[in-house]
């Protein structure tokens, strides 16, 4: 048996003498007791009692706490501790919600909970985890370089010690965001900056020691992965000596010399002239997609002007125009004007002599795309001839010159 609260009984008695006699309430008090539950053991592994505690207060002071499990009750207690106890079984396994409602003498109420877990006879976890995929695989190439790492596990995981167990050189921990699926058994790992592409494809590792643990604690066997990026390349390819030439409004076809000439000539009644570039895509990878090349630059050498085709040959902002065409294996008279593809805007704007380059990166896109085995360019200016006759010509390396021959750089992805 309990022993007798004396200083709650003194306290209660001088509330009612202080209400006028007893049996009576404190006049006016309207404020509810506070009160707390907590049960033990929690969770329950074994089957047996559980046992409530509630701390209960009150300004005046508390008269019982009444115990209870979900709906029914189980004992009231009016003395401190305010203590209660229940059993439970197997049959109980899940969760149990217990309640502790404390009243003051005034009648006020205040409600506590507290919710156990009971998983009497339930199996124990020793099954260590595993990891069931990882994401890129280990030893997979041509991976993006924006590319997250994502690790699915066989179970849920202990977030915190996972993550501690995560290890790279090349991805330190410090250099990268975690997050993970709500039931706990994927995590992705998203590095803060982007990776890098090399000529030989860079190699990313990293590993997850066995302080990695289920929510049991079983420890994840240690595990290692790998993986490259794309490789990054840039090649240069000649234009086509063959190929490359120039053509004249009245026939004339020339591709055995090293000069190009686009513009308008002094005699033949002011002809025009127009040239074209040829480059051999062979030499690509088969495996390359169009969604893999990064750049495209085509270079041509301007090494002599002739009059003033840049002024009396051009319309509106037009210059020294470079379109993307298809002539063939062979360029003959009608190439004057061969099938276009796609205007790729003014190569040369200016009469200044050197190296002038142009993106033709939607061209060879487009090329490949298309499976075409050449990339064909035609150079020219929107006026076939101003008609004075004099020789407005822009003159340019070509395939058949020694030095500054037309180039076109390519940059891609490649596995």
């Amino acid at each position: 048996m309990k022993p007798l609260n004396i200083a709650l009984l003194l306290t209660t008695a001088l509330s009612l003498a202080a209400c006028g006699g007893g049996g009576g309430t404190p006049a006016g008090d309207t404020t509810a007791p506070t009160v707390s539950l907590t049960a033990s053991p929690n969770p329950v592994m074994a089957a047996g009692a559980v046992g409530l505690t509630a701390a209960a207060t009150d300004d005046v002071g508390v008269t019982q706490v009444v115990f209870y499990r979900g709906a029914a009750e189980i004992s009231t207690d009016t003395t401190v501790p305010y203590e209660a106890s229940d059993n439970v079984t197997a049959a109980d396994n899940g969760t149990v919600q217990y309640r502790a409602v404390a009243r003051d003498a005034a009648g006020n109420t205040r409600e506590a909970t507290s919710d156990v877990t009971v998983s009497i006879g339930a199996p124990t976890d020793v099954t260590a985890p595993s990891i069931v995929s990882i994401t890129p695989a280990s030893g997979a190439t041509g991976v993006p370089k924006n590319a997250n790492i994502t690790v699915t596990f066989s179970e849920k995981m202990n977030q915190a010690a996972t993550q501690a167990a995560y290890q790279s050189t090349d991805l330190p921990a410090a250099g990268v965001v975690f997050s993970w699926n709500p039931a706990g058994t994927v995590m992705t790992i998203n590095p803060n900056a982007d990776m890098l592409y090399t000529a030989a494809g860079k190699t990313y590792a990293f590993s997850l020691t066995t302080t990695a643990t289920d929510m049991a604690g079983n420890a994840l066997p240690a595990t290692n992965s790998s993986f490259k990026t794309f490789k990054q390349i840039t090649t240069t390819i000649n234009s086509t000596a063959t190929l490359d030439g120039r053509v004249r409004s009245d026939g004339e076809v020339v591709t055995n010399d090293d000069s190009l000439y686009i513009g308008d000539s002094a005699s033949v009644g002011n002809a025009t002239y127009r040239s074209y570039l040829s480059f051999d895509l062979t030499g690509l990878p088969a495996a390359l997609t169009s969604a893999n090349i990064l750049a495209a630059n085509l270079t041509v050498n301007q090494y002599v002007v002739a009059g003033n085709p840049y002024t009396d040959l051009d319309v509106g902002a037009s210059d020294l125009i470079l379109d993307h065409v298809n002539y063939g294996t062979s360029l003959t008279a009608v190439d004057f004007d061969p099938t276009v593809y796609s205007n790729q805007g003014d190569i040369i704007s200016s009469l200044t002599l050197g190296n002038y380059t142009k993106s033709v990166l939607s061209a060879l896109k487009d090329d490949r795309t298309n499976s075409r085995v050449r990339s064909q360019y035609r150079l020219r200016f929107a006026k076939l001839t101003d008609g004075d006759g004099n020789a407005d010509i822009a003159y340019l390396r070509s395939g058949d010159s020694a030095t500054n021959k037309p180039t076109l750089e390519i940059t891609y992805l490649i596995p």
